[in-house]
Parts: structure tokens; C-alpha cells; sequence
């Protein structure tokens, strides 16, 4: 669903909110980024995107940015985590960074330590380490690009329709009910013809 959010296009899928940064329709895509980091000093727990049942994709070419939360153990080295410090207390720690999947990290005993998990992809765009020391807010305004499947709707239009989805499929919306792809007779989505 589409809206606006503090005078901004933005997005809602699965319940998340995000702000559209910016639109390419030679490419049928658009950059997003999570709304809560744009509101809040301490933005609610990430979890997973999921894309089911809408006609949108991650782009290839992502990169994710892990997130630990609520781990009993204190991680050893710092330098290439992020530390969501709001998200930490005396015996609980919250941790981001890139590649943190379970075959690259050095301490395993850390991530199992761990009682949420989380990635958010990002489109960098340039090298990680770069990042390094910026605020994990900062990283994930940079956003990720996700793609919509498009539909040449000038058939459907000139047969006087108009382009939708419905049950996430592409139909055109006529005067008497959906069609396949024009409100000419023959196009039904179903198997009675409207004339």
C-alpha cells in the first residue's frame, strides 16, 4: 500500500514502512529505506523483508546487514560491528554488521548466544569498508533496490480498461468484470465471455 510518510512517498509491506528514495521507471525499480530509521533514535527490531504476494523483488547485487539481538555473550571485537547500544543492557548485547552468516563469523558461540536474528539488504554501492564507523542508522538509510514485475498496459487502456493487479495477478479492469489483458471479447479471466 502506498502512502505518504512525513511528506514522502512510502511503501508498507508486511507491516514495515518504507520511504521511497527514489524511482526508476526506465528500470521498473525503486530505492527504499526503513522508515523507523528515519524517525527514531532507536528504531525497532529489524526482521526479514517478505515479499510474498506482491509483484516486488530484491534487486540482485545486495549486500545484508546482520542483526544480533539480545545475545548473552559480549562480542570480542568491535571494530567491524556496529553496536545498537539502545538495544543493550548489563547482560544483554545488540550487534549489526555485514557478513555475519554463520560460516564467516569467527565466534560461533557468539551468534548461538543470540535470540533474534535478522538481515536488511542493502545496496552499498560502494566498498563496505568505507562504512566502517559509521552509526548503523546511517547504513541503513542507504536502502536497497527492489524491482516490480510491469505490464504492458496499452492494450488493455486502448480496449478502454485499466491495469491492475487483484490475487496478485495482472488483469485489465473493464466495465463488466476483469480480463486477461483487454476488454475486448475473449479476454475474460474466467470462462464467461462478457459482451
Amino acid at each position: 500500500m502506498l502512502t505518504c510518510s512525513d511528506k514522502r512517498p512510502a511503501l508498507t509491506i508486511s507491516n514495515d514502512v518504507y520511504i521511497i528514495k527514489d524511482i526508476s521507471y526506465a528500470t521498473n525499480s525503486m530505492r527504499v529505506a526503513n522508515a523507523a530509521v528515519y524517525e527514531e533514535t532507536c528504531p525497532p527490531l529489524m526482521h526479514n523483508i517478505s515479499l510474498d504476494r506482491t509483484p516486488l523483488t530484491v534487486s540482485p547485487g545486495y549486500t545484508n546487514f546482520s542483526f544480533f539481538y539480545n545475545c548473552t555473550l559480549k562480542p570480542e571485537d568491535y571494530y567491524t560491528l556496529y553496536a545498537i547500544s539502545c538495544a543493550t543492557n548489563s547482560t544483554h548485547y545488540s550487534i549489526a554488521g555485514f557478513h555475519l552468516e554463520e560460516t564467516e563469523m569467527p565466534n560461533i558461540y557468539l551468534l548461538n548466544s543470540c535470540h533474534d536474528f535478522a538481515n536488511a539488504p542493502i545496496h552499498t554501492g560502494e566498498d563496505i569498508g568505507s562504512l566502517l564507523g559509521e552509526n548503523y542508522r546511517e547504513v541503513l538509510k542507504m536502502g536497497f533496490l527492489m524491482n516490480w514485475t510491469a505490464h504492458d498496459c496499452s492494450t488493455c487502456e486502448r480496449s478502454g480498461g485499466r491495469c491492475g493487479f487483484e490475487n496478485n495477478e495482472f488483469n485489465c479492469f473493464c466495465r463488466d468484470g476483469p480480463r486477461l489483458k483487454s476488454c475486448d471479447a475473449g479476454n475474460s479471466s474466467s470462462n464467461i465471455l462478457y459482451d
